[in-house]
């Protein structure tokens, strides 16, 4: 009974033990002899790396969206800080300081996100 039990974990043992070595795929087929446990096996290694390279994406893409989130909260807060100076002074002075912090934070922000960017001009010839 325990022999019966153990040969059929064989394939999830072996299966375990070449994804956590990262073993080529192809070489999956010539170390072990039956040819549809070879399959199925190779099969699940790439069912696990298409799922771990999604879950990569998706922590990339949060990572991203924070990145940009505390970027753009760093524009608003420049935006009013110049606002609330420019304001202060009635419009007779210009809050240098605070125009050059909001034209770091936007500059941050057009970094991150490629649809903000100034268009160039072409170049002549």
């Amino acid at each position: 009974m325990f022999g019966r039990f153990a040969a059929s974990l064989a394939p999830v043992v072996f299966c375990v033990a070449l994804s956590a070595q990262h073993v080529d795929p192809e070489r999956v087929v010539t170390m072990s002899g039956d040819a549809v446990r070879s399959a199925e096996i190779q099969r699940r290694m790439l069912l696990a790396r298409f799922d771990q390279q999604a879950r990569d994406v998706q922590v990339l893409k949060e990572a991203q969206r924070r990145q940009f989130q505390v970027q753009f909260n760093q524009l608003v807060d420049a935006v009013a800080s110049f606002a609330k100076r420019y304001n202060e002074g009635q419009g007779t002075t210009w809050p240098k300081h605070e125009a050059d912090q909001l034209r770091k934070a936007m500059s941050k922000v057009q970094s991150l996100e490629k649809s903000l960017r100034p268009e160039r001009p072409a170049k002549a010839r």
